[in-house]
């Protein structure tokens, strides 16, 4: 939404985020309302008080996007997440330490292109994850969650990972493949 800024499109993919916290209906009579009126989201929002409500996500946004002109990429990413109150709320819900780490995944993707080149903007990222998509290439996970605590997981969620001790519920000998049967066969002579 801050790269395709005043275009609704993305805008309605923005505003029912969860951490945002806009009511699903208001987003409904927002859309309603521009669409009678053939106007854009974006001049409404900036215009006009009965939408009040996004007034304060609209300036954000169009700070921020003017802001990814002018700032280094990952001080833009830590902005936005800091200021939308996306980081909060990821840190507040159950898996809050997969969450975290995905995102970390992500930022060190962006650490590492601008590293290599110094005026890597958000267009630069976006055209990269635009690349990324279209051959199907996923960002690889390199930061595994480390907290102190008891992790369950599948047998097959938890291969290639490493841990001090692993329990396995239910099972026993001879349960994943360690069976002995004698079979006998019967001669008739």
């Amino acid at each position: 939404a801050i790269y395709h800024f005043g275009e609704d499109e993305w805008l309605y993919k923005v505003l029912p985020l969860d951490f945002l916290g806009f009511d699903n209906l208001e987003i409904y009579q927002l859309a309603q309302f521009c669409r009678t009126q053939k106007v854009s989201a974006y001049e409404i929002l900036r215009k006009n008080r009965r939408f009040k409500i996004f007034n304060q996500f609209y300036h954000q946004l169009e700070r921020w996007q003017r802001d990814s002109h002018n700032l280094n990429l990952t001080d833009l990413f830590g902005e936005v997440l800091e200021e939308s109150g996306l980081t909060a709320y990821l840190v507040s819900r159950p898996a809050a330490a997969d969450k975290l780490a995905k995102l970390q995944t992500l930022y060190g993707e962006m650490k590492e292109l601008v590293s290599q080149r110094r005026g890597y903007s958000l267009a630069d990222f976006m055209a990269y994850l635009e690349t990324l998509e279209k051959h199907r290439v996923s960002l690889n996970q390199s930061v595994t969650p480390n907290f102190a605590g008891v992790r369950l997981l599948t047998m097959h969620k938890a291969k290639g990972l490493e841990f001090d001790y692993e329990y396995i519920v239910n099972a026993y000998d001879g349960h994943l493949g360690n069976k002995r049967r004698r079979e006998t066969f019967k001669l008739n002579l």
